[in-house]
């Protein structure tokens, strides 16, 4: 009798854990997937940073051109 109970209860163990196993499995996956975006999304932000940084150095060059410009004309 306790040979059966035993039984019963070591594979009721072994099915919780293996249940237990592929929702952290998922949740690990999950996990990972959404972390890989994380980081696709860093990336795709400081791309955009950077560009944004170079336009407005080119927008500050070429006003500091036109001011020299001006000033030329001017005299």
């Amino acid at each position: 009798m306790k040979s059966a109970a035993m039984t019963v209860r070591l594979g009721l163990y072994i099915g919780i854990t293996m249940l237990t196993g592929c929702g952290l499995g998922e949740a690990t996956v999950g996990a990972a997937s959404n972390a890989n975006a994380a980081v696709q999304e860093a990336k795709e932000g400081k791309r955009i940073e950077d560009q944004v940084k170079q336009r407005l150095d080119e927008a500050q060059r070429a006003g500091a051109a036109q001011r020299e410009q001006s000033e030329k004309d001017a005299q």
